[in-house]
C-alpha cells in the first residue's frame, strides 16, 4: 500500500466532489428556483431535458471519481444513486446534502491514513493487516494478527492445535526454548505472553469486537500489545 500514492488520490477525490458541488449550486440560484416554481419543469424532470450539458458534465465527473478513488474507499450511496437518477431533485440533494456527506467520510478516511502509517512501522506480521485496517475491518485485522501471534508461539514451542497455549510458553521458558537476554526477565516475559495469548488472543478469536472498540483509535493499542508480543517473542528465541 502506497500511502504518498493513496494520499494524491484522496486529494483528487475531494477536487472532484468539490467540482460536483458547484456544478449542482446551479438549483441554488434564482433562475433555477423561479422556473419550479413558475411550472416551468418539475422537480422529477429529467436533468438531460432541463439543461444537457450540465448533466453531461456530471456523469463525466461521475465517471472520474469512481475511475480514480483511493484503494479501501468506497462512495457512498446516495450520492452515486442521485448521480445515477438525474432528475431535478436529485440535483437538490446532491447540492445540499449528499456532498458535504461525501467530504466528511473522505475526511475520516483520510485521518485513518494517518493511523495507519503507524501501523507500518510495527512489527511486518502487524504492518501486514493495515489494508483491512483502512477498510474498517479492525475485527477481521485483529483476529489475523493475534491468530498469527499465536502460531508464531506454537511453532516455537512444539505445541500442538490441541495443547494448551499457557502451559505450552510456560514449559518453553522453563526448558530455555524462551529466554530473555537478561535473566530476572523471564519471569514477567513468561507472564506477559501468557496474559496476551489467554486474555487478549482468546477474547479477540472467539468474540465480535465490541462497538466501544470498534474504531481505528479505541483499537490502536491491541494492535501495539500484538507488536510487543511479536517483539518479545524473537528477543526471547534465537533460531539455530
Amino acid at each position: 500500500m502506497d500511502s504518498t500514492e493513496l494520499k494524491t488520490k484522496i486529494e483528487a477525490t475531494r477536487h472532484k466532489l468539490n467540482e460536483v458541488h458547484r456544478i449542482a449550486s446551479v438549483v441554488d440560484t434564482q433562475d433555477w428556483l423561479g422556473k419550479i416554481e413558475e411550472g416551468d419543469f418539475s422537480a422529477r424532470k429529467n436533468l438531460y431535458e432541463v439543461d444537457s450539458e450540465l448533466a453531461e458534465s456530471l456523469v463525466n465527473l461521475k465517471g472520474e471519481i469512481e475511475g480514480n478513488l483511493p484503494s479501501g474507499y468506497r462512495v457512498g450511496g446516495d450520492l452515486l444513486r442521485h448521480l445515477h437518477w438525474m432528475q431535478v431533485t436529485d440535483l437538490f440533494d446532491i447540492y445540499n446534502s449528499d456532498i458535504a456527506t461525501e467530504l466528511a467520510n473522505l475526511k475520516q478516511f483520510e485521518e485513518r491514513l494517518v493511523l495507519v502509517e503507524y501501523l507500518a512501522g510495527l512489527h511486518p506480521k502487524v504492518a501486514k493487516v493495515r489494508s483491512l485496517v483502512l477498510e474498517e475491518g479492525y475485527d477481521e485485522a485483529l483476529k489475523a494478527v493475534f491468530s498469527s501471534l499465536e502460531a508464531r508461539l506454537r511453532t516455537i514451542t512444539g505445541a500442538g492445535p490441541r495443547i494448551g497455549i499457557k502451559a505450552s510458553i510456560a514449559t518453553a521458558f522453563n526448558d530455555g526454548v524462551l529466554k530473555h537476554s537478561r535473566d530476572e526477565y523471564n519471569e514477567p516475559a513468561r507472564d506477559f505472553l501468557i496474559g496476551v495469548l489467554t486474555y487478549f488472543r482468546s477474547q479477540i478469536s472467539h468474540q465480535d469486537l465490541p462497538a466501544s472498540r470498534n474504531t481505528l483509535s479505541a483499537s490502536l493499542s491491541l494492535f501495539a500489545i500484538a507488536h510487543e508480543s511479536f517483539m518479545l517473542v524473537e528477543k526471547c528465541y534465537e533460531e539455530d
